[in-house]
């Protein structure tokens, strides 16, 4: 079992944004997820998101399905802590990679908002028990 998550934050054509993004164990994540992007004051919900990475310290790619949020995520520097409990019955091992996001936000009237190098947080936490 496991997640992958991220919150970055930034501000584009002085408005302030910030996303919450996470692809989990939801058996319709399409509709059921806590994806949403603020835009100053408002909240606008998002499909779902679909992570792409090979190791946790290079480049991700970051979408959602109905492609409206294309990201990338460059990690910069990492928490991250391993456990191993009950001879291997129960496990975390858990990752949080910090760094720039860059990529765009079209929302449903067709308007685009860049998003050139803000910063924030990603978790990638993969569990036995």
């Amino acid at each position: 079992m496991g997640f992958v998550s991220m919150t970055p934050r930034g501000t584009t054509y002085a408005l302030i944004l910030a996303f919450n993004l996470c692809e989990n164990l939801i058996t319709d994540d399409e509709y059921y997820n806590e994806n949403c992007i603020w835009i100053d004051h408002h909240i606008l919900p998002l499909k779902s998101a679909r992570f792409e990475f090979e190791d946790i310290m290079n480049p991700w790619n970051i979408k959602t399905t109905d492609f409206a949020l294309s990201l990338q995520f460059s990690p910069r520097c990492q928490r991250a802590k391993k456990l191993v409990v009950a001879g291997g019955l129960i496990g975390s091992d858990f990752h949080q990679p910090l760094g720039l996001f860059n990529g765009s936000f079209r929302d449903g009237e067709g308007n685009t908002y860049p998003i050139n190098d803000f910063f924030g947080i990603a978790e990638h936490h993969v569990t036995r028990y």
